[in-house]
């Protein structure tokens, strides 16, 4: 007779003589000892099947009856056997390169499975915003892209494919025109589908927590006078203009990071300043640089000319701020355009 937590065919069987006993609980499994003998002419096989993984741990108590007189039990019945517990499911976890995100920065969040798995698994990853709020709408601070390059709604659907142990969400903070000093917060946390939970627990961490820093407050925007000119290489009596203006007038030197994009070679080095403001250029391939503009300068012209190359091709040049220093803010032109069409 066998009873306990243990399931009978699910979990353990008695088989007499090659058959199974079909009864549950195996209460009619009877063997007989044939007079003369000291053991049943059937072999007695107990068989315990593999525990599921994240089964717990089962037991099964082993007795046996007599229905013959004459015969005495011995001491050690019933026998308590113990089935141990499966082994764990696999689990899944988030983690990101980093926690803290910028306006106009982004960071990625990984999903990743502790094994591969032969079937796809699906979660949800739904985040909340404690003071940052969620979209692509004017207004919003954040949102995320899946791996396909649909952007989520707020509750994300996302699947790790069978036999593969990841997948990468982006979060793209959004680079608004507000100065926002104060840091916003937001969080991510993921949950298994109830398609996949027979295969998959949660792990740890699943939640990861977020913070959009303050911004310095900008007293001071910096912009072009224009967008974009054009003018022909090299002409020595053409040159194009373009005014940077700071505002208000800032009565401390202050310089201004630019980035200059495009061949250096069609225009003349150096560029020219007024004001006593100076362009530093870096060495190339970088194309970072420096204005420095001395202080109780509001405005300064930026004058350029073209060359005369030996290509027959259109330059475009352009030159950007870059990270501007603190309490300094782009205004409404942060970048200006030049085209030095070819005469060849």
């Amino acid at each position: 007779i066998g009873t306990g937590t243990a399931t009978y065919n699910d979990d353990w069987r008695i088989s007499v003589g090659g058959d199974d006993c079909a009864a549950v609980d195996g209460t009619d499994c009877s063997v007989t000892v044939m007079a003369g003998e000291t053991s049943p002419g059937d072999e007695v096989v107990i068989t315990f099947e593999a525990p599921a993984r994240a089964e717990p741990a089962e037991y099964i108590n082993l007795s046996v009856e007599i229905a013959s007189t004459g015969v005495e039990l011995v001491p050690g019945n019933p026998v308590v056997v113990q089935i141990p517990a499966g082994a764990p499911l696999p689990t899944v976890s988030l983690s990101t390169d980093k926690t803290s995100i910028a306006e106009g920065d982004t960071a990625t969040i990984t999903v990743t499975l502790s094994e591969e798995l032969e079937r796809q698994v699906a979660f949800t990853l739904t985040s909340t915003g404690d003071s940052a709020r969620y979209g692509t709408f004017t207004g919003d601070d954040y949102y995320i892209v899946r791996n396909d390059g649909v952007n989520c709604a707020r509750v994300c659907s996302i699947a790790i494919a069978a036999n593969t142990t990841s997948v990468d969400l982006t979060v793209r903070v959004v680079a608004d025109s507000m100065n926002e000093t104060t840091a916003e917060t937001f969080t991510s946390s993921l949950t298994v589908n109830s398609t996949s939970t027979d295969i998959v627990a949660l792990g740890s961490p699943s939640v990861l927590n977020f913070t959009i820093p303050a911004e310095a407050l900008v007293t001071h925007t910096v912009s072009f006078s224009e967008a974009s000119n054009f003018l022909d290489e090299g002409r020595d009596t053409i040159s194009a203009e373009v005014q940077i203006t700071i505002s208000p007038v800032p009565t401390e030197a202050v310089n201004i990071p630019i980035v200059l994009t495009g061949d250096r070679n069609a225009f003349v080095m150096p560029v020219m300043l007024s004001a006593g403001a100076t362009l530093t250029l870096n060495d190339e391939p970088d194309n970072n640089g420096v204005i420095a503009i001395p202080a109780n300068t509001g405005s300064v012209t930026l004058t350029m000319f073209p060359t005369q190359d030996a290509d027959d091709t259109r330059d475009d040049i352009t030159i950007s701020f870059g990270a501007l220093p603190s309490g300094y803010g782009p205004g409404m032109i942060s970048s200006w355009e030049l085209a030095i069409h070819d005469d060849d």
